[in-house]
């Protein structure tokens, strides 16, 4: 498991990541964007947001509270090493997604909703 550490006032902690659908729907509320949206934000800001997603998924999931906001993972994402962000990339590449999250659902004409 990937984790992140965090530097909030005097006290560090680390908080885990858990990339699963769920860290890219945190990541949408927060923003308050549908996913076609995404592609507006930087980079910086979508990959931070998705972290920020992860980071919030893993404390729901192990019944943590959520101490820290968007701007810390965002500070703590700038002050780690390359290596960190690299395994951090490569773990949310590895993310499963069901199958009304790919983007041909998305398409123009589709819809997810069950026809009665």
């Amino acid at each position: 498991m990937i984790t992140l550490k965090l530097h909030k006032g005097l006290f560090t902690r680390r908080v885990g990541l858990l990339f699963e659908w769920g860290a890219w729907i945190e990541s949408f509320t927060y923003f308050n964007i549908d996913p076609s949206d995404m592609d507006n934000l930087s980079e910086e800001d979508q990959y931070a947001g998705i972290v920020y997603g992860a980071a919030i998924r893993y404390c729901v999931k192990n019944k943590k509270r959520v101490t820290f906001d968007y701007q810390d993972i965002k500070k703590a994402l700038r002050k780690t090493s390359m290596e960190q962000n690299q395994a951090i990339a490569e773990e949310m590449i590895k993310a499963k997604h069901p199958a009304w999250m790919t983007p041909e659902q998305f398409d123009e004409g589709k819809t997810i909703a069950k026809k009665k």
